[in-house]
């Protein structure tokens, strides 16, 4: 998977998401960045990747969009307390 790929992909979850699909939509995505990952892909790359996204969603008028991005960086960069759910540090099985 391409970091384009995850990008777009990424960003339909979050465009869809309501309140009562947040945690499908968040497993969905999370999916998503483990199989980029085991793909080949960089955790910076990610991250920023991301970052950029959070910062598209900030401003809106939900909150969802956004909390959903950062649920997901927070996977990415280990600043979550469930080790199951760190991607990029060697706790996360492929």
């Amino acid at each position: 998977m391409e970091i384009a790929d995850l990008r777009q992909n990424i960003e339909m979850l979050a465009i869809v998401l309501e309140e009562d699909n947040y945690q499908e939509r968040f497993k969905k995505g999370f999916q998503l960045i483990v199989d980029y990952k085991n793909c080949g892909g960089i955790q910076q790359e990610a991250y920023n990747t991301l970052l950029v996204l959070s910062e598209k969603y900030r401003e809106r008028a939900t909150d969802e969009p956004f909390d959903l991005i950062c649920d997901w960086l927070d996977c990415i960069c280990g600043w979550i307390g469930n080790k199951d759910l760190h991607i990029f540090n060697g706790h996360h099985p492929k």
